[in-house]
């Protein structure tokens, strides 16, 4: 593993930090106690392997803060330089929630990182592990010695500093190895065991290869006989089958009629309703047809009364012509007669007056002249008046 980045916020010590190892070969972290150096690098196994020197998570929160991030970039040599990032988070439980953390294992790709975390953080945590081919207990026991705990290897249980060299110098593929190998070696001698007992049982079998071509040959002749009876029950199969068949097509087309036949029923009996109806409707018709022929023998006798009517009503209208213009001629004589009797009583008035004179020339007339014209006028107006009558 090849540090690359390393990134913290309010862990331990540290409220703000970035830590870059690019370009370094060798790094050497120098200090006083107390200034922070073994804090980056429990920063580091924190955010690979979620554990660090302190108890709990919530220990590594900076003091005052409810919440810690670290963010560490590494690459692995492996077919080249591999890139991973890794992003851990812990946020400390309130009074109503616990505490939550989070996990998350990048890979750098073309476009910058795309994450490859697990479903869960322990499935994650075990790719990490299956990256770097080594835990926490290894890396603590080799790679890095806690203070104050330089001899923990060489203090450990034979069986313990076995299993951290193992881990160290990859032992642990060649016990996988050795699993695989005696599995397959297993899985062979089983298959072995199979067939030998398979062998045996042909072996025996061919000791009795004469009897078996005896049994053949008697079993060649029996299924020669029945082969001949089968092929006489297959011709008779063939001709039942055949007559199954006609019979079904008979029972079919008999199907066929008989549902003919009640749909010919049916067709009747909707025939013998409509024609029930339709007699109905003709004594009804006859009936309707008896009264309207009554109504129209009198519609037709009003008729011949309305024409006689007509024919006298012609007459009378000639008479009303007649009448009226007789009116008409009267009305314009009398208005004409009336006229006239003015124009006569005005020549009596003017005759009536002393010293008259003559309507017509204007001459004066004596006492006799006067009296025998308003004679006359009087005599004219008389007629006028009998006429006006």
């Amino acid at each position: 593993m090849i540090p690359i980045r390393l990134a913290l916020r309010n862990f331990m010590c540290y409220r703000e930090g970035e830590l870059s190892f690019e370009g370094l070969h060798v790094a050497c972290l120098c200090g006083v106690n107390g200034n922070g150096k073994s804090a980056l690098l429990d920063a580091m196994t924190w955010a690979l392997w979620g554990k660090a020197r302190a108890k709990t998570d919530d220990e590594l929160i900076h003091l005052g803060r409810t919440e810690m991030e670290v963010e560490f970039e590494f690459a692995i040599l492996q077919k080249g330089q591999q890139r991973y990032r890794v992003i851990r988070k812990r946020t400390k439980p309130r009074a109503n929630r616990a505490g939550h953390p989070i996990l998350d294992l990048q890979i750098a790709a073309d476009q910058g990182f795309r994450s490859i975390a697990g479903n869960s953080i322990r499935e994650t945590e075990q790719k990490v592990i299956e990256i770097l081919h080594m835990d926490y207990d290894t890396f603590i026991n080799s790679a890095y010695l806690l203070q104050g705990q330089a001899d923990k290897f060489s203090k450990a249980e034979p069986y313990k500093r076995k299993e951290i060299l193992g881990k160290i110098l990859g032992l642990s593929r060649y016990d996988e190895l050795e699993k695989l190998a005696k599995n397959y070696t297993r899985q062979k001698e089983a298959q072995g065991n199979v067939l030998r007992s398979e062998i045996e049982h042909i072996e025996a079998e061919l000791a009795n290869k004469a009897e078996y071509e005896t049994q053949l040959r008697e079993v060649g002749e029996a299924i020669a006989e029945v082969e001949k009876e089968r092929r006489g029950w297959a011709d008779k199969v063939n001709a039942l089958a055949k007559r199954k068949n006609e019979l079904d097509l008979k029972k079919e087309q008999q199907g066929e009629i008989e549902g003919h036949i009640k749909q010919a029923g049916e067709a009747i009996s909707s025939f013998e309703n409509q024609v029930r109806d339709h007699r109905q409707r003709v004594e009804k018709y006859e009936k309707v047809l008896a009264d309207y022929e009554e109504e129209l023998a009198r519609a037709r006798a009003h008729l011949d009364e309305l024409a006689k009517q007509e024919s006298e009503l012609g007459g009378r209208r000639g008479e009303y012509e007649k009448t009226s213009n007789r009116i008409h001629h009267l009305t314009s004589t009398n208005a004409r007669l009336k006229e006239e009797m003015k124009e006569l009583k005005e020549k009596l008035d003017m005759l009536s007056q002393e010293e008259a004179r003559c309507p017509l020339c204007g001459t004066e007339l004596g006492t006799e002249g006067r009296e025998r014209i308003m004679s006359n006028y009087e005599a004219q107006g008389q007629e006028k008046k009998e006429l006006f009558r």
